[in-house]
């Protein structure tokens, strides 16, 4: 009975049973019912031990994989695997370099100057505001243009998002009639907005599946992680005004550096992969873990363990100015190993295109506390108004 509530609490609220549990002795929980065995790991070399020592051992977990289908696409990157998903990768690899990256600099600073000029008044839903922004340069960069109507495909999937996460973890759910229409609703926007894109691609051209998937993966990847960090990002510099302080005394480069701990803090924080999960193909004695079983790494809980982590509960972006090395798997925000998500090099380019303009014009005051969503990934759950004051 215990082990049946204990599945019911996880999947309610994974956020809440993570926590609850994060303290366990072992640094670690196991679930066995209904013919299924999960176990939860807090332990940073675990979670290490998991995603690169033993990656190999651990392959994708259907009860997740299956749910997000609808949002990645059948043969998206985060779908594909094998040789496929190598070739694939290596080919995407190149848009996600450094120079690459330092080239968008002045592109996503336009972007978000363009977007502070249109602001008006002295409170706003900063969620709304940055959801617009990080859309539009997911559409420009993935999909070759950009398109006021194509907001429309934001709302789709964050609503399609909160209906897969309703059922992840669940073996016998089915798609709901509210979630099915979703979905169509998902790709009948994603192929109209298709349909006039530049964007041409050696093994798919505007039009196939091959392309719609992964438009799809990279709205999933790129589009709401990096939306929700950004807004955490920006919370926790309104609720602490020295830090804003603080940055006006920087330097250009500095303040860029500065921001770049920020996100990166915001990040250990609120992460928006705040668990991962994994299926065993085979046994691992040193785990107890049996071929098929599911085995879930607490990315937030291991973010704010205070055995890794001074004053972990603590908003200190120094931590991630300091010339200190992170023990293997203490810090996984983007994962680890061969899986790390390829946008690691994207979202802090964003992030400090976007919060640099703003902190220079404006002091910044939340008006309301920033909750979260724990579904497929940790989302806010709401609007976060943000009270502006134009600096003099």
């Amino acid at each position: 009975r215990q082990a049946i509530r204990d599945f019911r609490s996880l999947q309610k609220n994974p956020l809440l049973f993570l926590e609850r549990h994060s303290s366990v002795p072992a640094g670690r929980y196991k679930i066995s019912t209904l013919g299924l065995n999960f176990h939860i790991f807090y332990k940073a070399e675990t979670a290490h031990r998991i995603l690169v020592q033993k990656q190999q051992n651990y392959g994708r977990c259907p009860l997740v994989f299956d749910r997000i289908r609808p949002l990645t696409g059948q043969r998206g990157l985060v779908q594909l695997q094998g040789k496929e998903w190598a070739k694939l990768r290596q080919s995407y690899a190149r848009m996600f370099d450094k120079q690459s990256m330092a080239k968008l600099e002045p592109h996503f600073q336009g972007k978000a100057n363009h977007i502070l000029n249109q602001e008006d008044g002295n409170q706003i839903d900063i969620l709304s505001i940055v959801s617009d922004y990080v859309l539009s340069n997911a559409l420009d960069l993935f999909a070759g243009r950009d398109d006021p109507k194509s907001r429309i495909i934001s709302q789709h999937f964050l609503d399609l998002n909160k209906l897969c996460g309703g059922r992840m973890l669940n073996p016998f759910s089915l798609p709901s009639i509210r979630e099915i229409r979703n979905r169509r609703k998902l790709d009948r926007g994603v192929e109209t907005f298709l349909k006039d894109s530049p964007l041409q691609n050696s093994e798919a051209g505007p039009g196939s599946q091959l392309l719609s998937d992964q438009i799809k993966t990279f709205l999933f990847a790129g589009h709401e992680t990096t939306t929700s960090s950004i807004v955490s990002a920006i919370y926790l510099l309104a609720k602490h005004p020295e830090a804003q302080e603080h940055f006006q005394t920087l330097s250009m480069e500095d303040q860029k550096k500065f921001i770049e701990a920020v996100y990166a803090e915001a990040l250990r924080l609120y992460p928006p992969a705040y668990i991962l999960v994994r299926t065993a193909k085979e046994d691992d004695e040193d785990l107890s873990v049996k071929a098929g079983d599911h085995v879930i790494v607490a990315v937030r809980e291991i973010h704010r363990n205070d055995d890794l982590w001074e004053d972990p509960e603590a908003f200190k972006p120094e931590r991630h100015q300091r010339k200190t090395t992170f023990k293997p798997g203490q810090y996984i925000p983007y994962g680890s190993g061969a899986k790390k998500c390829i946008g690691a090099t994207l979202a802090p380019v964003e992030a400090v295109g976007f919060i640099q303009p703003r902190l220079r014009r404006f002091i910044l005051c939340p008006t309301n506390e920033l909750t979260m969503e724990s579904h497929i990934t940790l989302f806010p759950n709401g609007p976060l108004n943000i009270k502006i004051k134009a600096r003099s």
